[in-house]
């Protein structure tokens, strides 16, 4: 990502953010500033339109009465940027509500270029597949926490499946919807936690308004949704409780969040891979092995450079696998009913007739973990 713009509809810039790499010209943009909607309106499909120049690549979104402007190199690939894209609109909606009723004088997106930005900064493989990370624990202890967590929610006030658990950067327990998941990590990822115990937000989600509060407990937070009109005092009692209870109930849980290796799931002969549950959203993205920095540097840019090429021809009806090689890589991609696959196997190591079998036992390996 290089630059990022929101621009209204009378032509006016209202948030524009470096990331990185060369400022654009906001000259560029003043064109839109009387036709802004007959663009979008003659030239939009999935209101979205792409520019590619001979180094780069502008996207354009219409988002209501704004249009939103993602400049990036070549060397990322469009389907990424259009998720990147249209999860900034989601995370604007899940803070300042239905992109129809945005107005200047109510929505400040200055006020969360941190968030935004965070999304084009990190690029991380949850954020490019719309899925989360989530620490693999026992299915006894995940039902114990459900429990648990149900438990909580069974009071006045509270929204039923709308409490979860965040260890690290990871949720260890959700009962909320794979979107209301993703919007809250990603919101606290960029607004984390620090010296105090307690955070409150009021949130659109599923067409209403609702409080969103963070609450810190030892290494843990603990997140739930109220309805817009009840105050924390009603529930801070049953948080102490519910506290204690997770502190006390002596499961089986992480108290820090622990490094997802590339050993756990793989032989050698695989320099990378990506895993993701298309029904749960359910990302895991291993730590590559050991070694010097520019060969790691060299496996993960290779590894995106493929992912790129295939992600948007493996979501094709009756397209299964696709399998490329070059130089002394071998990049594979698979999907099986709700299991997708991205594995980078060294070419040297690996013959084609037997991918298959690697990547199954690979996939076993993964449903262990899970």
């Amino acid at each position: 990502m290089e630059n990022f713009y929101i621009i209204n509809k009378a032509g006016k810039v209202l948030l524009s953010k470096n990331i990185s790499g060369k400022k654009l010209d906001e000259n560029l943009f003043l064109g839109f500033s009387s036709s802004t909607s007959n663009f979008c309106q003659s030239l939009f499909e999935e209101n979205i339109k792409e520019v590619i120049t001979s180094d780069s690549k502008i996207l354009f979104r219409e988002v209501g009465n704004y249009l939103f402007v993602l400049h990036s190199s070549l060397n990322i690939g469009s389907y990424v940027l259009k998720t990147i894209i249209k999860d900034i609109e989601e995370l604007c909606e899940f803070i300042f509500g239905k992109s129809s009723e945005w107005n200047n004088s109510f929505t400040d997106f200055n006020g969360i270029q941190d968030i935004l930005c965070n999304q084009m900064l990190e690029l991380s493989p949850t954020i490019i597949v719309k899925g989360i990370k989530k620490i693999s624990i026992e299915e006894n202890v995940q039902e114990r926490l459900d429990k648990l967590l149900s438990v909580f929610e069974n009071q006045d006030g509270i929204c039923s499946n709308s409490s979860l658990i965040i260890l690290g950067e990871s949720i260890l327990h959700s009962r909320f919807s794979l979107h209301e998941s993703r919007m809250i990590l990603q919101y606290y990822k960029a607004r984390p936690i620090s010296t105090q115990k307690f955070l409150y937000i009021p949130v659109y989600l599923q067409e209403n308004w609702c409080n969103l509060y963070f609450v810190k407990m030892q290494s843990y937070i603990f997140v739930f949704k109220s309805f817009i009109d009840k105050p924390f005092s009603i529930f801070k009692q049953s948080v102490e409780e519910f506290r204690i209870s997770l502190i006390q109930s002596r499961l089986d849980i992480p108290i820090e969040e622990p490094p997802v290796l590339l050993r756990l799931f793989a032989k050698r002969e695989v320099f990378a891979l990506l895993y993701i549950n298309i029904k749960t959203g359910n990302t895991i993205f291993p730590k590559l092995r050991p070694g010097p920095e520019i060969q790691q540097r060299e496996i993960i840019n290779i590894f995106w450079n493929f992912y790129h090429q295939t992600c948007s021809l493996i979501k094709i009806p009756g397209v299964n696998e696709i399998s490329i090689t070059k130089d002394q890589y071998r990049f594979y991609a698979k999907t099986e009913n709700m299991h997708r696959i991205f594995i980078l196997f060294s070419s040297e190591y690996i013959k084609p007739e037997n991918i298959d079998t690697a990547t199954n036992e690979i996939l076993r390996n993964i449903k262990f973990y899970k």
